[in-house]
C-alpha cells in the first residue's frame, strides 16, 4: 500500500507538506515540523538509506528557518541526504530568473541566506539543477 507523509501547521490554514511514496519503497517518518515547513523521511532504495528532507521555506525569517533546518539535519546524523522543496529563494539571479516577468524582483531580496549556503557546503550537498545546466524544467504555474 502506498504511503503518504504529511506535516501541517497546527492551527493555521496555510503551510503544509505532503509526500507520496510508492509502496515498494521502504519509508519511515523521521521528523515532521509542527509548523508544516519540514518533513524528513528515511527511504531505502537499492539497499541504500537516504534521508529525504522536504521543505517549504517561509518568505520571511529565512535565516532562522535555515539555521533550524541545518541544526535538525545535523541532529538526525544521516550520511546520505536529499533536500527538495520550495526554498523561496534563489542561488543565482542569472540562472534562476530565466525569462518571464521580472517585475518586482529588484525589491524582493530572495537570495539564499548565508547559513543555507554554509549548510550546503558543509554537508557536501549538490545542487543537481546546476550540475545539469542544459536541462531547464520548471514547475511553477502562476495564477492558479
Amino acid at each position: 500500500m502506498e504511503k503518504v507523509f504529511m506535516a501541517s501547521a497546527d492551527n493555521e490554514k496555510k503551510n503544509g507538506i505532503a509526500v507520496y511514496i510508492k509502496e515498494e519503497i521502504k519509508a519511515l517518518l523521521v521528523f515532521a515540523d509542527p509548523k508544516g515547513r519540514v518533513l524528513a523521511i528515511e527511504i531505502q532504495i537499492n539497499f541504500k538509506k537516504i534521508l529525504l528532507v522536504v521543505i517549504y521555506a517561509p518568505n520571511a525569517n529565512q535565516k532562522e528557518f535555515y539555521k533550524a533546518l541545518y541544526t535538525k539535519i545535523i541532529e538526525l546524523e544521516r550520511k546520505k541526504i536529499c533536500i527538495i522543496g520550495d526554498f523561496n529563494a534563489v542561488a543565482e539571479d542569472q540562472k534562476d530568473y530565466k525569462g518571464g516577468n521580472k517585475k518586482g524582483r529588484e525589491i524582493k531580496n530572495r537570495e539564499l541566506p548565508k547559513i543555507c549556503v554554509e549548510m550546503i557546503n558543509e554537508l557536501n550537498l549538490i545542487d543537481i539543477w546546476r550540475k545539469i545546466p542544459t536541462l531547464y524544467l520548471y514547475n511553477h504555474f502562476p495564477g492558479r
